[in-house]
């Protein structure tokens, strides 16, 4: 980088840094720049950035600054604080403590890598021989730099270029695709598979964007050359400014920078927050039920920062959760679902078989013979506790071979758990069954003639439903980004009713108008043995029309009809088929009373863009709470009031998101007339996600995974 910096008529210079904590070395470094007349590009790479930050403020001379895979810390922040903030970092396991003494007397610690971890962590993708020369000149940073404060921030004033890359083990990626743009970075240029050491990997890259910088800002001061002094630091923590809507952004791969405007999925009310957060005693308004004891938990995806996964369905998961005990609202937390996925590991390996480990995780959460699950279709749930952390894949002892469904359905009478796994390849559609303790007895390969994105299922008490709808896996979008899914005329549209009893997998199948279910709301058996399913409906027009909007591929309706609550009867005596709309309202994410599931229920709760409707479905009739504004209602869960003895008396709990960013809700509804009940005010943006549960508190010790053993 020198050599080409130098011969393109630049001067540099590489000061060294001692480096002995922030004050220390920002000071050293402020005083070595004010000796430098003329322009200066200053150039941090990891924990130097933070020291340039710092060191840059006041000196007219800096015209810009430069991250190489370096922290960006704000004023009053704590490098160590910020570190746990975000996953992918391994640099802490691999450091090594070693004490020193200083010539007043003073005492500290210096933390070097340890010998064995520095070229994975710090230099996996250069040649071994060069991170052992690399080794035999490593600097130790100073143990006092995860405990000091950043005291301004240089980057506000003068203007920032960065360096992302996109494999480092030392600073989480995710970090530096976020900090960056919240830095108001002017260019980013991000190289895929560069470790830590990407100025000594991918040289010419980073040595672009430095030059970039100097002919920008030279051009702005008048000059003919910048000075690019560059400090290099070894691995430390950083920072997350705040998120922006669009950035200037250059992927190495393609070489073109553009601006780029972020679509509807991560903007407005979807916008994923940048960091996990914690918070204690919340402010409610109203009252809040004393029989709400337990933790409110919902699923959603989140993108890292700076991270577009090209579709709505597939951010990895990030789970929100309150705590609510005897009036009060205890606690709120945030956290990502720690996934192989979110760890870099691919879904799709290099033999072109799948790691069921590797899934988002980000569509819903339940609770099930003890366990919490957080699931996600396209691959095995993960185990977490009520307080959202993450403890790994759940396989229920190795006997689920295949994704789950991210709607299983809990029969309120036997507490068996039914559930489904999809696949691209035969076969696609395979049937569980878990006993009420937790063990997976039963699983049947169903016949389907290919694969489908279906979503969701029913359960009656002796039948399964599914639902084999026109939205197929098309070959031909599998690794264009988003999600391989269109709708397929020619697939067709059938409903099919299958025996709950062991071992039966036969199948009789409906043919049905051709529509699209994300959604059902239940399914039950009545007095005539006909099978009644009531689920949210779309049309070919709506799926369109909602399918591109998130993301997904096909020509987007020019006039969308609503999703709407819709019936289908199924007279297995007949074969026939009654369809009928049940309401002109749109709706989406239906819920009911919970111990119905698969009976017989009057009342179905749906929300869309203007609030929470409540169905009545014996008299057709509804009522809406509406939540004007920028406030848009999530998923209305249904909690039965302790003495309640009616279908509808009990609790709505809703996360409200906002169009304006401004900090989310939790609301409480009474479920009987949907009147406020009360209203969680929450420390942060919440971003509109999937579903959720409330999980009651039991008294009971969480229970932790099963161990092998014998099946009776």
């Amino acid at each position: 980088m020198i050599d080409r910096l130098q011969r393109d008529g630049y001067t540099v210079a590489a000061p060294a840094n001692p480096p002995r904590g922030m004050p220390t070395d920002t000071a050293h470094l402020a005083r070595f720049l004010k000796s430098v007349e003329g322009p200066i590009v200053l150039v941090g790479h990891s924990y130097g950035g933070a020291v340039i930050t710092n060191a840059a403020a006041g000196n007219v001379n800096i015209k810009a600054l430069v991250y190489v895979a370096a922290f960006v810390p704000d004023k009053g922040e704590v490098l160590g604080e910020l570190i746990q903030k975000y996953p992918g970092s391994e640099i802490q396991a691999a450091l090594n403590p070693v004490p020193y003494d200083n010539a007043d007397g003073t005492t500290g610690r210096g933390l070097y890598l340890r010998p064995d971890r520095i070229h994975d962590v710090f230099a996996s993708d250069v040649p071994e021989k060069t991170s052992r020369i690399m080794e035999a000149g490593h600097r130790p940073f100073s143990a006092t730099g995860f405990t000091d404060t950043a005291k301004i921030a240089a980057w506000r004033t003068i203007p920032s270029w960065g360096v992302v890359a996109a494999a480092d083990k030392a600073i989480p990626s995710v970090l530096e695709r976020f900090e960056y743009p919240g830095a108001h970075a002017r260019g980013v240029v991000e190289v895929r598979g560069a470790s830590h050491a990407v100025m000594v990997s991918h040289p010419g890259s980073v040595t672009n964007l430095i030059e970039d910088a100097a002919r920008t800002t030279v051009k702005q001061d008048g000059r003919s050359r910048g000075t690019p002094f560059l400090l290099s630091e070894s691995p430390g923590t950083g920072k997350a400014p705040d998120h922006k809507a669009t950035w200037r952004h250059r992927r190495e791969d393609s070489g073109m920078t553009d601006e780029t405007t972020l679509p509807q999925y991560l903007r407005g009310r979807f916008a994923p927050v940048p960091e996990e957060h914690s918070a204690a005693g919340l402010t409610v308004r109203g009252s809040l039920p004393p029989d709400l004891d337990g933790h409110y938990l919902r699923n959603g995806p989140n993108p890292l920062p700076g991270e577009d996964k090209g579709h709505w369905f597939t951010g990895p998961g990030m789970l929100h959760g309150i705590r609510l005990r005897a009036g009060r609202a205890e606690w709120y937390r945030n956290r990502w679902v720690r996934t192989r996925e979110l760890d870099g590991h691919p879904y799709r390996r290099a033999d072109r078989t799948v790691d069921l480990a590797a899934t988002s995780a980000n569509t819903h959460v339940i609770r099930h013979a003890g366990t919490v699950l957080a699931l996600c279709e396209a691959g095995l749930p993960y185990w977490v506790t009520p307080s959202l952390e993450t403890m790994g894949p759940y396989d229920f002892e190795g006997r689920l071979t295949t994704a789950m469904t991210a709607h299983p359905k809990e029969d309120p009478a036997t507490g068996e758990l039914h559930l489904f796994g999809t696949a691209f390849t035969p076969p696609y559609l395979t049937y569980h069954r878990v006993t009420s303790d937790g063990r997976l007895l039963d699983s049947r390969p169903v016949d389907v003639p290919g694969p489908t994105m279906m979503h969701d299922f029913a359960v009656t008490e002796h039948h399964i439903l599914w639902m084999d709808l026109p939205v197929v896996l098309d070959p031909a979008l599998v690794g264009c980004g988003g999600l391989p899914y269109r709708w397929d005329d020619a697939y067709g549209a059938r409903l099919g009713v299958m025996s709950r009893t062991p071992g039966a997998s036969g199948v009789r199948w409906f043919t049905v108008d051709p529509c699209y279910v994300f959604h059902v709301g239940n399914a039950y058996e009545d007095a005539r043995g006909r099978i009644v399913l009531d689920a949210v409906r779309y049309d070919r027009a709506g799926f369109q029309h909602a399918w591109t909007d998130i993301g997904g591929a096909g020509e987007r309706a020019s006039a969308p009809t609503s999703s709407v609550l819709h019936r289908w009867c199924l007279d297995p005596a007949t074969g026939g088929v009654a369809e009928t709309q049940l309401d002109d309202r749109a709706a989406e994410f239906p819920t009911h009373n919970e111990t119905l599931t698969g009976r017989p229920n009057r009342y179905l709760y749906t929300v869309s863009d203007d609030g929470i409707a409540k169905h009545d479905l014996a008299r057709r009739t509804g009522r809406v709470h509406e939540t004007p504004g920028s406030r848009y209602a999530g998923e209305a869960v249904f909690v039965p009031a302790a003495d309640g003895v009616g279908e509808d008396e009990g609790w709505l709990l809703s996360l409200v998101s906002r169009e304006n960013g401004g900090a989310g809700e939790l609301l409480v509804l009474d479920a009987t007339d949907l009147t406020v009940q009360a209203v969680v005010e929450l420390p942060r943006p919440v971003p509109a996600g999937f579903h959720g549960s409330w999980l009651p508190e039991s008294g009971d010790v969480e229970q932790t995974p099963p161990v092998d053993g014998e099946v009776p």
